[in-house]
């Protein structure tokens, strides 16, 4: 994944990172605003360019293989949207993720427990990291008057954090999951909730 990582990167720092909005129209079900410091994939660019899920970087392959399976059976069938931070390192995107829940949740404060003991489990195995710790927090909450249930734990990559939240848009639950280096993590999540001061559900 390292070359496509390259590429991107070129991508990204061939565009102007021009502080105003820019609208981010999801094909999940909504519409928003976010920082026009964001290279915006949608789930046409995500499907049509599978060689960015090859997943041949040394980190990468330390994931467990049913889980990479998982994500890019995902994208090539229209299920994922990403969003890249333009400012991020060369070898690092700090990035934004989108996917449609299988089972859409309705009353989120009874799927808060649940989700907490799953997500430690799922996030153990999949990093493959001995000393990695539960999950920070996993709470029923509002961003910017939109119910969510929000959680944080540490990222794959040492001095990386990952930011959740599930969300209903009309018709289906939305998780979005942030991934960012430490230093970079408070302006990031200042932008990644924009989106939900800004959304409009469709």
């Amino acid at each position: 994944m390292r070359a496509h990582i390259k590429i991107l990167f070129l991508v990204i720092i061939c565009v102007p990172n021009i502080s105003s909005a820019q609208t981010f129209k999801s094909a999940f079900g909504f519409i928003s605003e976010i920082s026009d410091s964001w290279l915006i994939l949608t789930r046409e660019v995500v499907r049509q360019n599978p060689e960015l899920f090859d997943f041949d970087d040394n980190e990468i392959k330390k994931m467990d293989s049913s889980l990479k399976s998982q994500i890019k059976k995902m994208a090539l069938a229209g299920k994922m949207e990403l969003l890249y931070y333009k400012d991020s390192d060369a070898y690092f995107f700090d990035n934004i993720n989108l996917f449609i829940e299988r089972n859409r949740i309705s009353i989120f404060s009874k799927r808060v427990d649940q989700i907490y003991k799953d997500l430690s489990a799922q996030i153990k195995q999949a990093w493959k990291r001995s000393d990695y710790s539960d999950v920070r927090y996993c709470k029923n909450t509002r961003v910017h008057g939109v119910d969510t249930i929000s959680y944080s734990f540490d990222g794959m990559e040492y001095g990386t954090s990952s930011y959740g939240y599930y969300f209903n848009t009309k018709s289906n639950t939305i998780t979005l999951t942030v991934t960012c280096k430490n230093n970079k993590c408070n302006k990031v999540i200042t932008d990644t909730e924009l989106i939900f001061k800004n959304i409009s559900l469709q």
